[in-house]
């Protein structure tokens, strides 16, 4: 997240800070975070956790925080959900959505979002982390937003953006796991009209 553009604040960006998340899993998944830190993220914001059950084991997770413009798009996050339960049953290495003490899959939550009350680059270079460390009111004001919010369970891997050199086949391996998850969701029936394109008048599931 360091080098984030200011713009990002003006589109439901959200900017959390780590013991806002702390305290968030606490409450809601009754989960004592022991370790966080902020992973890479487009238009949300997600965060590494570790847990330590009964028994003292780690347990890895990830708290994800999206976009404000999806608040009124929750179909859309149901049918992600569906749609990675099924991948799941069939193989791949998709994450398990935790549910909360309440048995949510994902929260509607308000949270109080840190935003920039200076002129554009002056947070230009500051990590997501250290934001809440700020502690000028000049320079940082705080206002109340609304974020769709879920924890996954931790999947780990190397992202292609990570890896200094490309294996061989990499783009004929991912055209293949493109076509296996084609093959499987082709049969599924399912809505998903709210996750079409604008002017995509196709009907709302998938089908042989």
């Amino acid at each position: 997240m360091e080098g984030m553009e200011f713009n990002a604040f003006d589109c439901g960006q959200p900017f959390l800070c780590p013991e806002q998340v702390i305290a968030h899993v606490k409450e809601h998944y009754q989960l004592s975070v022991v370790e966080i830190k902020p992973f890479d993220s487009y238009d949300g914001q997600n965060f590494y956790i570790e847990t330590v059950n009964v028994e003292g084991k780690r347990l890895p997770y990830v708290f994800k925080v999206f976009n404000s413009a999806l608040n009124n798009q929750t179909p859309a996050l149901s049918a992600t959900n569906n749609v990675m339960e099924i991948l799941k049953q069939k193989g791949f290495p998709c994450p398990e959505v935790i549910p909360t003490v309440k048995g949510d899959l994902y929260q509607l939550q308000e949270f109080t979002k840190l935003t920039p009350s200076v002129s554009p680059g002056v947070l230009s270079g500051i990590p997501t982390a250290n934001i809440c460390n700020l502690k000028s009111v000049s320079e940082i004001g705080r206002v109340k937003d609304t974020f769709a919010v879920q924890l996954l369970t931790y999947i780990p891997g190397v992202t292609i953006h990570d890896l200094d050199v490309l294996p061989d086949r990499i783009f004929e391996e991912m055209g293949e796991l493109l076509g296996r998850m084609h093959l499987i969701l082709k049969g599924i029936k399912m809505d998903y009209g709210c996750l079409k394109e604008k002017g995509d008048n196709s009907p709302g599931h998938w089908c042989d």
